[in-house]
Formats: C-alpha cells, structure tokens, sequence
C-alpha cells in the first residue's frame, strides 16, 4: 500500500493506492490517549473502519470491513524523500495497540 497521511488538530486525511485501488482517508485522533480512528473509501466503492493507537512512529490496530476485521500497521517510509509517505502491512492477526500520540 502507497499512503500519505497528515495529522493535524486532531484530524487525519489522507489518501493513497493499494491493490483494491485508489483511497480517500479521514478520520480523528487523541493526542492525550495516542488513539485514532479513519475511515479508507475506495473511489466509487467500499469503505473500511480502521482503530488504532501510536507507538513510537507507528500506528498498530485492527480494521472492519462487514463481518470480516484484521490487523494492520502502518510506520514512516524513512527514505528521507517525503516524511508524510508511510509504508503498510497486514497482520494474521488483530492486535492490541496501545500507546502515546508523538507529534
């Protein structure tokens, strides 16, 4: 997955590609308690519910799409080209997240 993500005033936007295709991101975060929420609409399709929390640099948590839900996380490319472009993952399982907002 290719996504760029910006975090500001307690709202994430964001957009990207994956191998379902192109993405809109938006949602909201808690800087005091670390956890965020979004929502991935496909371009004239299906949305996804993401919940989350940061640790460190990442973002871990799970995703529900109908009755199907997974893990996911999300951590900076660290190329040195664009600090806003982030890499993605999907986990076998759910996991829990927990952890702070670093800003």
């Amino acid at each position: 997955m290719d996504l760029s993500l910006e975090f500001g005033n307690g709202r994430i936007t964001g957009e990207g590609r994956d191998r379902v295709g192109q993405f809109i991101v938006s949602g909201r975060y808690d800087s005091g308690g670390g956890e965020c929420h979004w929502t991935k609409t496909y371009v004239s399709s299906h949305d996804i519910y993401y919940v989350g929390c940061h640790q460190g640099k990442n973002i871990s948590g799970t995703w529900e799409l109908d009755s199907l839900r997974g893990g996911f996380k999300i951590w900076p490319v660290g190329s040195g080209t664009d600090e806003d472009d982030v890499k993605a993952e999907a986990l076998e399982e759910p996991v829990d997240a927990v952890g702070v907002v670093i800003q």
